[in-house]
């Protein structure tokens, strides 16, 4: 978006500084719907008795989040980046790692609930 900015004929900071705001607002929003959703689901979780299954709902619930925080992160890194260290190279290699890294990660992280797979793994390291 900096690169098509720069490119209009009227001035960018207007529209740099809308940009922003409306950016900052869906991610806030965003954030914030995500944080909430969780807080509920971890509180409907915390009130299962422990013998009725609350570790099994945890391990459905970690992993989830997991992939999400990697997600998440990757994607601050992206787009919070200072604009003086923007290179081509830099931003192909974060565009890579935002886009390809957490689905590929994602079966890993899902898988670790398998048990023989987890017993393999210990072995192997």
């Amino acid at each position: 978006i900096p690169q098509i900015l720069k490119l209009s004929c009227s001035h960018s900071y207007y529209k740099d500084f809308d940009l922003l705001v409306v950016s900052a607002c869906l991610v806030f929003g965003c954030f914030l719907f995500i944080v909430v959703s969780y807080v509920e689901i971890f509180r409907s979780v915390l009130r299962i008795p422990p013998e009725q299954g609350r570790h099994k709902a945890f391990s459905m619930c970690l992993p989830h989040l997991a992939v999400v925080s990697l997600f998440v992160s990757t994607g601050i890194f992206v787009y919070l980046k200072p604009p003086s260290i923007s290179s081509l190279s830099l931003d192909l290699v974060l565009a890579v790692l935002y886009s390809v890294v957490p689905p590929a990660v994602n079966p890993l992280i899902y898988s670790m609930r398998n048990q023989e797979l987890m017993g393999s793994l210990w072995k192997l390291v």
